[in-house]
Order: structure tokens, then C-alpha cells, then sequence
């Protein structure tokens, strides 16, 4: 990696994490309605991979932290994945214990973090041999997956 990589890397980290951290705040903004769009405009600007990795990464982690404190303080899900913490939050919200339910919501968000990019990476690494046995099955490999995670 030479130095202009690494500085569009952390320009791609900052401008992610100060785009998404106002946006997070927003209640209902999940992924699919603000990360994916300003991550195609990332892609289709012609930067590196691994920037638009580093950008998306940053991006969600960022969104998901942010999104968990319009659940905690008014019982709003901030985006999808925080739907199923409205009612844990409600309840700590009633006994004043809000800042601490935003603390263990960060944790928890760090946690699996630090779990999820090892591990999805591992199994890139393990499947990109396979990439091109698999490339005619792509389309139909899709709308399986979609049909299986609705």
C-alpha cells in the first residue's frame, strides 16, 4: 500500500463516519435506504476497493452505533436492526437507565463488529477460489438467498 491509498482510506473513514453519524440519529434510516446508495456513489466514483471497503465498513458501524440512540432515549427504531430492542429499551427508559442501555446497545454493536469483519473475510478468502464455478449460478444463488432471508 503506498501513502495516497491510505490517505483516501481515512478520507473514506471520516467522511463516512461524519455523514452517518447525523444521519444515524434520524429514526427509521437503515441500511438499505442511506448506506447502499452513497456507497454505489462511492463505487461509481472509480476509487479502489479496498476504499469503498473501508468506506462501507466504517459506514456501518457508524450508522449502527448511531442508530441505537433514538431507540434507547424515545423508543424509535433507528433501522431495522434495532426494531427487535424497542421493547428492552422502553423498559430501561421507564427505570431511568437509558445511558446505560446506550452503552451495552455500542458494546454490544463493537462486539459483533470486531466478530462479523474477521469472519466475513475469512470466508471471502475461503470462497474466492471458487468464484468462477460459481459465476453462472450467481443470478439464481440471489434470488434464493432473497426468497430465504424474507
Amino acid at each position: 500500500m503506498d501513502a495516497g491509498l491510505i490517505f483516501q482510506m481515512l478520507l473514506a473513514v471520516l467522511g463516512a463516519i461524519i455523514l452517518y453519524t447525523f444521519i444515524g440519529f434520524v429514526p427509521g434510516t437503515d441500511e438499505t435506504s442511506v448506506l447502499m446508495p452513497v456507497t454505489l456513489a462511492v463505487v461509481l466514483a472509480g476509487v479502489q476497493p479496498i476504499v469503498v471497503l473501508t468506506f462501507f465498513i466504517a459506514a456501518i458501524i457508524t450508522l449502527n452505533l448511531m442508530n441505537a440512540i433514538p431507540t434507547a432515549l424515545v423508543g424509535l427504531p433507528g433501522g431495522v436492526l434495532s426494531t427487535p430492542m424497542i421493547e428492552h429499551a422502553l423498559y430501561l427508559k421507564e427505570r431511568g437507565m437509558a445511558a446505560t442501555s446506550i452503552k451495552k446497545m455500542a458494546t454490544g454493536s463493537i462486539i459483533g463488529t470486531a466478530v462479523a469483519i474477521p469472519v466475513s473475510l475469512l470466508l471471502a478468502n475461503i470462497l474466492a477460489p471458487f468464484s468462477d464455478s460459481v459465476k453462472e449460478y450467481a443470478p439464481l444463488l440471489f434470488v434464493f438467498g432473497a426468497v430465504f432471508l424474507s
